[in-house]
């Protein structure tokens, strides 16, 4: 994925389309789409590969979460500016949401930023000089995120449908 100045990227997971929930929510993803977003990470339990393009991106990275059988990729990497985003579903985090896991895969993957979902709960932190952010589940919680790549700073936001929970904003 190749990302520039001036990019946002929706944050989005959990989504369970077609597993647990009828339907995706057509207004949350008419108003993701009014916000400009193009290129969207994935963090895995979309549990069905259409539910991709719904939301039509140009660029995308999804990453296969517990309950996805058409995706490979367990890990990615995206390097921003001077940081490296480590990219999973968080299943591999045992126990769950453990912080002392946390740190070892960004160790390994000499990251910064920590991107997963499979809790469903929204959550965005510093950790020492460390990120993590889990956006929550797109159709449980409502919630999702934003990365906006400004001139100077890295934006990273938490929204619950058109709120902005919580953000970050970092040096790029």
């Amino acid at each position: 994925m190749k990302i520039n100045i001036g990019d946002r990227i929706g944050v989005l997971g959990d989504i369970h389309y077609p597993d647990r929930v009828d339907s995706i929510d057509s207004q949350m993803v008419q108003y993701i789409s009014s916000l400009g977003i193009r290129n969207y990470i994935f963090t895995g339990d979309l549990t069905d590969y259409e539910v991709i393009e719904f939301f039509r991106p140009e660029q995308y990275i999804v990453v296969k979460g517990n309950m996805d059988e058409f995706i490979s990729i367990k890990i990615a990497c995206i390097d921003i500016g001077s940081h490296r985003m480590v990219i999973t579903h968080g299943d591999i985090v045992k126990p769950r949401g453990d912080l002392n896991v946390i740190k070892s895969i960004l160790d390994r993957f000499n990251g910064d930023i920590f991107i997963s979902g499979h809790t469903h709960i929204p959550l965005l932190q510093r950790l020492e000089d460390r990120i993590i952010f889990n956006p929550g589940s797109f159709s449980f919680t409502e919630t999702f995120g934003i990365i906006e790549l400004k001139d100077q700073e890295i934006n990273i936001q938490l929204r619950h449908r058109d709120r902005v929970q919580s953000q970050l904003t970092i040096p790029y």
